[in-house]
């Protein structure tokens, strides 16, 4: 699950330097041992194809994105200190609870957002009054999991939910550690 975790920051940097990205690929998409698959295939054919939590995001983030990226503004963000090192990576002063990221289409309003709180959920407020969005039901699709993998069951999973727009604004619970895809209907 952690890696699909990581899969949505991937992609989230993606979404903001999409302007100098001219490709960008999965690595091994489809596999039978590296951890990092998307799709983990069984070599023998006897057990059906099974998508990991990064395979699982990438296809979420695939069928629930905008063509152009929206300026955001943040309010109230909660952080925390990122403390460690590695190579010449220094550590970051400030890290945002709340990774998102807004894209648009000529329909839709999408706000991808990630969660890093691994014990909490966490509250948002978001304004698309921009978009004469004023009333109405928004989706919402969020990915959750397992801290750690057991045979019981899949380590990620995602649901779909309704939330409801008033005044210009969806509010929410983000649960912990969780990937989240909000959908709001353009008015036209």
């Amino acid at each position: 699950f952690a890696k699909g975790v990581g899969s949505a920051g991937f992609l989230h940097a993606f979404m903001r330097k999409g302007s100098v990205i001219r490709i960008a690929t999965q690595s091994m998409l489809v596999g039978t041992g590296w951890g990092i698959a998307a799709i983990k295939v069984d070599r023998t054919g006897t057990r059906p194809p099974v998508m990991s939590p990064s395979g699982m995001v990438t296809a979420l983030y695939s069928n629930h994105v905008g063509d152009r990226l929206l300026a955001m503004e943040e309010t109230g963000m909660p952080s925390y200190r990122q403390p460690f090192e590695m190579g010449g990576i220094k550590a970051s002063p400030r890290v945002a609870l709340i990774d998102a990221v807004a894209t648009t289409d000529t329909r839709t309003v999408y706000w991808h957002a990630i969660n890093r709180s691994f014990d909490r959920p966490l509250d948002v407020h978001i304004d698309v009054r921009e978009f004469g969005c004023l009333s109405g039901t928004a989706r919402v699709y969020t990915m959750e999991g397992k801290l750690h993998d057991d045979d019981a069951g899949p380590s990620a999973w995602i649901e779909k939910a309704e939330a409801h727009l008033s005044n210009g604004a969806v509010r929410l619970k983000l649960p912990p550690r969780s990937v989240s895809i909000v959908e709001v209907p353009i008015a036209l």
